[in-house]
């Protein structure tokens, strides 16, 4: 099963209403925040997609919905399609446990990626 919410808050800015998706195994999971760029996405196979290399992709799955609703392929298109939103009714943390530990994970992979700098900010 496929679930896709928002709400929950951004590790990096706060904001409340990240897009959330969490499914079953093979399924690309993630977290994302239209307000900051913040995102990290990973189906628990391939290594994550992180930043700019998940909302590159999210473009590619949901540009067509998104045209349709009159909201441009930007992230201020994504930030004004979560304001359009009623206020979320609960505030999940997130599909990912926000440890230190994880995010130490999360710094491995980027590093795997071939990225030279890595700036983690915890909240």
């Amino acid at each position: 099963m496929l679930t896709e919410s928002y709400g929950g808050i951004c590790p990096v800015c706060n904001y409340k209403r990240m897009m959330l998706r969490y499914g079953s195994s093979g399924w690309l999971e993630y977290d994302a925040c239209p307000r900051c760029g913040f995102a990290f996405a990973s189906d628990g196979q391939d290594p994550p997609l992180i930043g700019k290399d998940f909302w590159k992709e999210f473009f590619k799955a949901e540009g067509k919905a998104m045209k349709k609703m009159g909201f441009p392929l930007t992230m201020k298109g994504v930030y004004a399609w979560m304001e359009s939103l009623p206020e979320p009714k609960n505030e999940p943390i997130s599909v990912f446990d926000w440890t230190d530990g994880f995010l130490e994970e999360i710094k491995e992979q980027i590093k795997k990626q071939g990225k030279e700098k890595v700036k983690v900010i915890l909240i």
